[in-house]
């Protein structure tokens, strides 16, 4: 009789199932499934095998839940990487056979790409930091020097991670710009659902180049406020009425705000912006005749030049005074109605006592109290801060901004890029 033909494992292109990890706390390593707790291996990539072994030799941690499994996998994940460190560590010491170069060939992939995502985001928050409390760019070099220096003392066996780090001015450089332009593209995105939003102008020319500060104040239907700095435009040629009408223009057209949204219009009370206020009031009445603008010269005396410049008294009452106490002739027409639901309601009386106004118009009824929410709304998107003078570079739009940076889509994109330029 023939031999029956014996199986070779390698042609049975069986593949390491991530989830097993968390199942049964196995590692792929070097085409090999490593017990995480005891170190053992099987040779062949079969659920029954790993599934046999776990319930045979680690049958106390059958009991424990899927999640807390879940998190004790990368915990032995974390101690079988730091081991192999010790282990090159330890080989380089006793001068081995073992290079340095096949000890790295031996570790995981996965974790080869996370100390260099690891390292090239810590990059990126030492820049944040640098940046949002104005500091010196030269100070990241330094900064550099001291966490080597303490690494060494701390964690000997991390040293190469911290000398790894790349704070170069030029780098740091290129990481704010990168950062600059992730949070004003989170701007963009939150300024596409504002319903009402405020424009504040600024100028500047102290420099040889004019500039003009645009912010912008907005609100969306679920009450979220965002007051930003849209963009600082160096005017190098002429400063006309044009000129700045075009920069305000183009800003707008970026951010994809529409001037139907625009409420309110305030300045640094600069002669040169007179020209421009009457260009956008125009473009505005243009789309909308029966439009208001509340324009305002002083955010100092914002409340008074309210007053002067439009003339409603009653308008600011309504804004200062409780909704609950508020005499209802004295209010807009189209809100009378949804007002008087309101104050007959005691349940939204005491939602009132413990919430903010911005939460308590945010948790109103949207078919019930639309006008209602709908007025809030625009008198929240107006400015209620003064405007700050010193904003310039990259830097400005992160040491004033309220967004946090998307430090993983950042690394994503420029590895994309590095990627693509290959």
């Amino acid at each position: 009789m023939n031999e029956a033909k014996k199986r070779r494992l390698d042609i049975q292109c069986r593949k390491f199932k991530e989830e097993w990890t968390r199942k049964y706390l196995f590692q792929n390593i070097q085409n090999k499934a490593v017990c995480l707790v005891c170190n053992d291996t099987i040779a062949v990539f079969k659920k029954y095998n790993l599934k046999r072994h776990f319930s045979t030799k680690h049958c106390e941690y059958e009991a424990v839940s899927s999640d807390e499994l879940k998190k004790l996998s990368e915990t032995l994940q974390k101690r079988w990487v730091k081991q192999q460190c010790i282990f090159a560590q330890q080989s380089k010491t006793l001068n081995t056979e073992c290079s340095p170069i096949a000890i790295t060939e031996y570790l995981p992939t996965a974790t080869n790409d996370y100390n260099r995502a690891a390292i090239t985001k810590a990059s990126y928050l030492v820049a944040h930091k640098i940046a949002k409390k104005c500091k010196p760019f030269v100070d990241c070099e330094f900064l550099k020097e001291c966490m080597v220096e303490v690494s060494e003392l701390l964690c000997p066996d991390k040293k190469h991670l911290f000398e790894n780090i790349s704070l170069s001015r030029r780098t740091f450089v290129r990481r704010i710009d990168n950062i600059s332009h992730n949070l004003l593209t989170q701007l963009h995105l939150r300024a596409e659902n504002f319903i009402f939003c405020s424009l504040a102008l600024e100028t500047c020319d102290i420099a040889e180049t004019s500039q003009l500060s645009i912010f912008v104040r907005g609100i969306n239907d679920d009450f979220e406020i965002t007051e930003e700095l849209l963009a600082l435009y160096p005017l190098k040629s002429t400063t006309t009425d044009e000129d700045l009408f075009s920069a305000v223009q183009e800003c707008m057209t970026k951010a994809h705000i529409t001037w139907n949204k625009v409420v309110n219009i305030t300045t640094d009370s600069c002669p040169r912006l007179t020209g421009l206020l009457k260009m956008i009031t125009d473009k505005i009445k243009e789309i909308n005749p029966d439009k208001e603008i509340i324009i305002l010269h002083c955010i100092i005396h914002q409340e008074v030049l309210c007053k002067k410049v439009l003339k409603c008294d009653h308008i600011v009452t309504v804004l200062l005074s409780l909704p609950f106490s508020f005499n209802i002739d004295d209010a807009p027409a189209n809100i009378q109605l949804q007002l008087i639901d309101i104050q007959s309601n005691q349940l939204l009386k005491e939602e009132f006592k413990n919430k903010s106004l911005v939460q308590f118009y945010a948790s109103l009824d949207k078919k019930d109290f639309d006008e209602l929410r709908n007025y809030a709304q625009l008198f929240l998107a107006i400015f209620g801060s003064s405007i700050t003078d010193e904003k310039l570079q990259s830097a400005i739009r992160i040491a004033t901004s309220e967004l946090h940076p998307d430090f993983e889509g950042i690394i994503k994109l420029e590895h994309n890029r590095l990627h693509d330029s290959h």
